[in-house]
């Protein structure tokens, strides 16, 4: 309707505007009960006409603010109570149920994320490593799940049905879903801290790890690790310059991982000033991420003293006399050797070489640890030369390896005396009842010869 009439408007205001030399003009027509109303307005010039038309969308966009606001609260900012200063957070405005509700669990997450780096109350920031291990979690799987729903309305129910989506649909291995939900874990226990929920929906939401989800824990054995070792010392005095160049860096590198049992990350952190060649001691005081950013060891009880054999020793300290740089192992700028290359260039290529099976580098340091049990190393000694952070998970984890030669003879002499009868040799058991095996419809049977069987 409204094309049909403009052209009609503009030829009768025509003869009017035809005396004037500028043409500028606004034409409104509101409308009131059913009838419309046609307002001209002519301007002297193009300024006049923008200077109108800014004011005129000045005009109706704070009619829009207003009516909004009737109908709005503002958004409470994390941390500030119901009762405290009322702030708007970038720009946005939710309704009343909305704002019961608080914010989408994507904005408290993009807020824990940045609290994580930059350190929080009394917490210092966390590493990158370990925020970008967070992060990966909240884009992958907790944003698509759970992202678009508001804190307050997140229920038990919906972290379980989001539990059964790690385990069932994602296709992560049963670990990997417990790392998710924990890291969901955190980030609720950050809005409780912040006072966006009172309760934690995900309390009572666990995924548990039987013993058949633990795998079975793989070590070389003493000759296989002897032949590692034997194929990086031939690698060594290859022909080859380039070869030999390269395990120049490995063969002292590969000695710290089997006979100090050190952290991948602490090997590549470890500088110069740890080593102590003359009492043949490294001490580990610092790491190197997998961005090779150098930072404190992984937990207060890595901050340790290592004794290594004299013959690592030597290899050390001819190996630090070729190089000035402050990192024991670096790159030619300097910077911690990549963890990767370590994993791939040197224990891949040395277990390949030694002919032995392929085992995670991860194995050295259990075969350090299992050495030492070997050797008669106590609990308490080898969590702290394992940097632990308690007893109770290093018997956890090599608990299974604390068996000496008395324990395994006392074993043994329990479970003869479990037999009651024998039935081999004399046919005499421990019982003094004599036995002998019959085939009874297809079954050996040990029956007394005083006892009537029917043949």
């Amino acid at each position: 309707m409204l094309r049909f009439l403009v052209p009609g408007i503009i030829a009768i205001a025509q003869p009017a505007l035809s005396a004037r030399k500028s043409a500028y003009f606004t034409l409104s027509i509101p409308r009131s009960g059913g009838l419309a109303m046609v307002y001209v307005e002519h301007f002297p010039s193009q300024m006049a006409y923008k200077e109108r038309r800014r004011a005129h969308s000045l005009a109706r966009a704070v009619l829009r603010r207003r009516q909004t606001q009737a109908s709005t609260v503002p958004y409470l900012a994390p941390g500030e109570a119901l009762r405290g200063k009322r702030r708007l957070c970038q720009d946005k405005t939710l309704t009343e149920t909305e704002a019961a509700k608080g914010p989408p669990i994507v904005q408290v997450a993009r807020e824990w994320l940045e609290a994580c780096e930059a350190g929080r109350a009394e917490r210092p920031p966390l590493e990158h490593a370990t925020v970008q291990f967070y992060r990966g979690n909240v884009e992958t799987h907790i944003r698509p799940q759970l992202g678009h729903l508001p804190i307050r309305s997140l229920t038990p129910d919906a972290v379980r049905a989001f539990r059964t989506h790690l385990l069932q649909e994602s296709g992560l291995a049963r670990i990997s879903a417990k790392k998710v939900l924990a890291t969901l874990k955190t980030l609720l226990g950050y809005a409780i801290e912040e006072g966006l929920i009172s309760l934690d929906p995900a309390q009572k939401v666990k995924i548990g790890m039987s013993s058949r989800d633990r795998r079975e824990m793989q070590i070389h054995s003493k000759a296989d690790m002897s032949a590692i070792l034997a194929a990086a010392a031939r690698l060594r005095a290859s022909r080859h310059l380039q070869v030999q160049r390269t395990w120049e860096r490995y063969l002292p590198l590969l000695h710290v991982l089997v006979y100090a049992g050190l952290r991948l990350s602490e090997v590549r952190g470890l500088e110069r000033d740890a080593v102590d060649v003359v009492s043949s001691v490294i001490v580990v005081r610092q790491r190197a991420d997998k961005s090779g950013r150098i930072g404190s060891p992984k937990t207060r009880q890595a901050h340790r003293r290592v004794h290594i054999p004299d013959d690592t020793t030597e290899i050390l300290k001819n190996w630090l006399t070729s190089h000035r740089h402050q990192i024991v192992f670096p790159t030619q700028t300097g910077h911690p050797l990549e963890a990767e290359e370590i994993r791939k260039r040197l224990w891949l290529v040395v277990q390949k070489e030694a002919q032995v099976r392929v085992l995670k580098l991860h194995s050295a340091r259990h075969f350090f640890a299992s050495r030492q049990i070997e050797l008669g190393c106590n609990p308490k000694e080898l969590a702290a030369l394992m940097g632990h952070a308690d007893e109770a998970f290093m018997l956890q984890t090599y608990g299974h390896l604390f068996q000496d030669e008395e324990t395994e003879a006392k074993a043994k002499a329990r479970a003869n005396a479990l037999l009651l009868v024998s039935p081999c040799g004399d046919n005499r058991g421990a019982a003094g009842i004599c036995i002998r095996p019959k085939q009874f419809f297809g079954r050996l049977i040990f029956s007394n010869p005083t006892t009537k069987v029917a043949p």
